[in-house]
């Protein structure tokens, strides 16, 4: 909590309702509001992924990445 570090608690309690009522007048479905990718991207991405023999994810090189890119591009 902020007083644990000397700082002032500053959260405002909002209801349910007041909450349900401002979703209701955003028009964009939320499984497009969260998307990171256009769908057909990330098709690509998953198949490049398989192509990749699907590694652990874990921080990779710059160079890794563009090289494992580049030769799956030429193939």
């Amino acid at each position: 909590m902020p007083q644990d570090y000397g700082l002032e608690y500053l959260a405002v309690e909002v209801t349910q309702d007041a909450i349900d009522e401002r979703r209701a007048l955003i028009e964009t479905p939320r499984e497009d509001a969260f998307r990171w990718v256009p769908d057909e991207f990330a098709v690509l991405a998953f198949e490049f992924y398989i192509h990749l023999g699907s590694p652990t994810i874990e921080f990779v090189s710059r160079l890794k990445f563009e090289a494992g890119t580049r030769q799956f591009l030429v193939e």
